[in-house]
């Protein structure tokens, strides 16, 4: 799921501490479930501040002066007990990403507090493995935590794929849900590793088949040929991604993913598609869908962000029913 950009804001204000004081308190709600949160939706101008546990990583969508970046740091420890702030930042254009250098855009230490190369978060009481200095990504998508309560309440008994799995959060709801099987695709054997040990981190152990590293596409004809059905599958591409020849564009690609998922699913299964593409609007992306389907599912529910993540939200998240 690509990073959303913060919705925009008229001023950045000369001041943070207020600012941060209002948006705490609107989110201390959620405090009491779990650790990890969006402290800053857009609020501030091109600013998203998400907290995993003690550690916050501010992600920033255009130039910054050093001078505000140190006073919004000590605004943030006065308000929350950190012990490290980690800066991310994110050009608003993907061709601006693509041809900049990762150490530019993630540096591989905090811009203040200490340094930890990992360390636990709980959500909702399962347990994640987080990596700050990993990059764009640190393990976990906040914003998808409502889809995982969904994955988690709705796989009981039933067999799960999870495609583009990066860290696997999805199948380890699954698996937690009581899903009978799951099967994590990701072309990442990385990211399949650091799914392994968020299972293991929640005393279950990973079950032969349940990990399989391997381009999607290719993937699911292996799947299709081979007569494997599911009752639940997780669609949650990235905008775009490059593998081999194979150039992954959901513009040009979501339905087919949706097609190839639909063929899938058992009568009566359920997919939950997700797209986080700021050009993506919710009309365009249920119709994306709805031909995915080809007129044998329907949209059964929307479910959006959580309440830390700032209206309108960028991602777009459906549950769409195979017809019996």
């Amino acid at each position: 799921m690509p990073f959303p950009s913060p919705p925009p804001v008229s001023e950045r204000p000369s001041g943070f501490q207020q600012v941060l004081r209002e948006c705490l308190e609107r989110r201390r709600v959620l405090l009491s479930t779990t650790e990890v949160w969006r402290w800053v939706d857009g609020e501030i101008e091109d600013l998203v501040v998400e907290v995993y546990g003690r550690v916050a990583v501010a992600s920033f969508f255009s130039p910054w002066v050093q001078a505000d970046k140190e006073a919004l740091w000590g605004a943030m420890q006065a308000l929350f007990p950190l012990e490290a702030i980690w800066e991310k930042r994110r050009p608003k254009e993907a061709r601006v990403l693509a041809n900049t250098q990762l150490s530019e855009l993630a540096p591989s230490s905090p811009a203040w507090g200490g340094y930890s190369e990992a360390f636990r978060v709980e959500e909702e009481g399962l347990s994640f493995e987080i990596r700050p200095g990993n990059g764009l990504s640190v393990g976990l998508y906040v914003d998808a935590r409502k889809a995982r309560r969904f994955i988690r309440t709705h796989a009981m008994h039933k067999r799960v794929l999870n495609l583009f799995a990066y860290t696997c959060g999805f199948g380890l709801a699954a698996r937690r849900g009581g899903a009978i099987e799951v099967v994590n695709i990701d072309i990442s054997k990385h990211c399949l590793e650091w799914g392994k040990q968020n299972l293991r981190h929640n005393g279950i152990e990973p079950l032969p088949g349940e990990f399989w590293a391997a381009e999607v596409f290719s993937a699911l004809r292996r799947l299709a040929g081979g007569g494997r059905r599911f009752e639940l599958i997780v669609l949650d591409p990235p905008s775009f991604s490059s593998v081999g020849k194979r150039r992954l564009r959901i513009a040009d690609d979501y339905r087919q993913l949706v097609s190839l998922c639909a063929a899938l699913l058992e009568p009566g299964g359920v997919l939950l598609a997700m797209c986080n593409a700021r050009f993506v609007g919710p009309g365009v992306f249920s119709k994306w869908l709805g031909e995915g389907f080809s007129g044998q599912g329907y949209c059964e529910e929307r479910l959006g962000a959580d309440m830390d993540c700032r209206q309108p939200s960028w991602l777009k998240a459906e549950v769409w029913r195979k017809l019996s």
